[in-house]
């Protein structure tokens, strides 16, 4: 499409007329993400606060729609990469970052780390080379309780940018880190929290990336379990699936915009779930 007709397509939002109005809808959503640098000139220079809302709503119905489709071929191939299904859950609510510097990042980390591991190490020892590199150099850190639902503790970006996090992100980081080093970390959602395990036919051990990455046994999460009044579940000892990881990180921000009465950002993100589950 010509940009002079693509002009005069947007300009169409602004008729009252529900046939008009629906018919331009259709036809921008179906030119997908290529309409939104002319949506957003559109909307610069629109006077009428009216029409901006439209073609604001319209912003954010495009973008979603490209999200869900991006997650939806993500989670149709398995969700292998869990980086990669962070970054479409991050765009959502970033749309104008750039991302390849945040990937850098992981990478610098990463090899960081791969500079000091040994052949014959125990894979503690591993661990613990993971936890001084994040925890004491890097100074990564979990937020204090009463942020722990503030969205941008979930988001990649806010991660990265301050360095805290929650159970989650900062489980999801360590998992994304240990598998870049082939090291099968597996991540377990527990009501509220977040660890991670490893077990090969040596060893089991349980990671509290939240505490520092210390840490744990069997025995002491089933004690987490009573202590916390959750009943002992199978489920709570076996490996979370990444999309079941992901699906879980939506809930969780479309919660925390929820505490904080943010009740367009609820029903984005509401509509964003639900079109992936579908």
């Amino acid at each position: 499409m010509k940009e002079t007709e693509l002009k005069a397509l947007i300009s169409l939002l602004e008729d009252d007329d529900p046939d008009v109005k629906g018919h331009v809808e259709q036809k921008l959503l179906s030119l997908g993400e290529r309409v939104i640098p002319a949506l957003e000139n559109a909307w610069e220079q629109e006077t009428e606060e009216r029409v901006q809302n439209r073609i604001a709503d319209m912003i954010h119905v495009i973008q979603r729609q490209h999200t869900i489709a991006a997650l939806r071929e993500w989670r149709k191939g398995g969700g292998r990469d869990l980086l990669a299904g962070w970054l479409l859950v991050t765009q959502y609510g970033y749309p104008e970052l750039s991302y390849e510097q945040y990937r850098q990042k992981v990478s610098r980390l990463v090899n960081k780390i791969w500079l000091e591991l040994r052949n014959g190490m125990s894979i503690r020892d591993k661990f613990r080379v993971i936890n001084r590199m994040l925890f004491q150099r890097e100074a990564f850190k979990g937020v204090n309780s009463h942020q722990l639902f503030d969205p941008p503790n979930y988001y990649f970006n806010g991660l990265m940018d301050t360095q805290k996090g929650s159970p989650l992100s900062l489980g999801m980081l360590y998992m994304i880190i240990c598998h870049e080093l082939d090291i099968p970390v597996f991540g377990i959602l527990l009501p509220g929290y977040f660890v991670l395990h490893y077990e090969d036919e040596k060893t089991e051990v349980f990671i509290d990336v939240y505490d520092k990455g210390s840490f744990f046994s069997r025995n002491d999460l089933k004690e987490f379990l009573r202590q916390k009044k959750i009943e002992d579940d199978q489920r709570y000892y076996q490996p979370s699936s990444h999309t079941f990881i992901i699906l879980t990180l939506i809930q969780v921000l479309i919660y925390c915009y929820q505490q904080r009465k943010k009740t367009d950002k609820v029903r984005e993100w509401e509509l964003l779930l639900k079109g992936i589950e579908l």
